[in-house]
């Protein structure tokens, strides 16, 4: 078990590039602006849930 600020150092110190300034969660945490996170995850939910199940069809 991780946690998510774990993932983030993982992701961040390893193989993604992209990442090496700071993790995806806390990417995605800054950059939903007010609310944070829980913001970003209500916002895209439902999208993301649709896509997910016409991808695994």
């Amino acid at each position: 078990m991780a946690s998510v600020e774990d993932v983030d150092t993982a992701v961040a110190a390893g193989p993604g590039l992209r990442w090496a300034a700071m993790g995806p969660t806390t990417l995605f945490h800054l950059g939903a602006g007010e609310g944070g996170l829980a913001s970003f995850c209500a916002r895209y939910a439902a999208r993301s849930t649709n896509w997910l199940s016409s991808v695994m069809r």
